[in-house]
């Protein structure tokens, strides 16, 4: 019998397994909201992982107050780490570059042996 495959699920020889402690009441209840949204924990952990890689607003905004409410970070770094994607945003700007038009770059300098 072949079982549903779950999309998000990477190929076998891709994946790494992630995990973390946790308080056992916060873990029952994260098992029982995610039960109520049809989620695995795997699902919700890749969605949150996305959503951080694509720069989601919505994660990044509650991920600021998070750090900001529990000092995981001080002030001083937060403000460094804004300034830094900031500055990174307007080189993109800059040079009007997307990830697949510096992988070409980083490509052609690897033909032309430079690398």
């Amino acid at each position: 019998m072949k079982y549903f495959q779950d999309p998000t699920v990477p190929d076998r020889d891709k994946r790494k397994k992630v995990y973390y402690w946790e308080d056992g009441d916060k873990q029952i209840s994260f098992l029982s909201r995610l039960r109520l949204d049809g989620l695995n924990q795997s699902q919700f952990h890749r969605a949150l992982v996305d959503g951080y890689l694509k720069d989601d607003p919505d994660l990044l905004s509650y991920h600021n107050r998070y750090k900001e409410e529990h000092t995981v970070q001080g002030k001083n770094k937060r403000a460094k780490v804004e300034r830094m994607k900031r500055d990174a945003a307007d080189a993109r700007k800059k040079f009007a570059l997307d990830p697949n038009e510096i992988e070409s770059i980083f490509d052609v300098i690897e033909k032309d042996g430079i690398v």
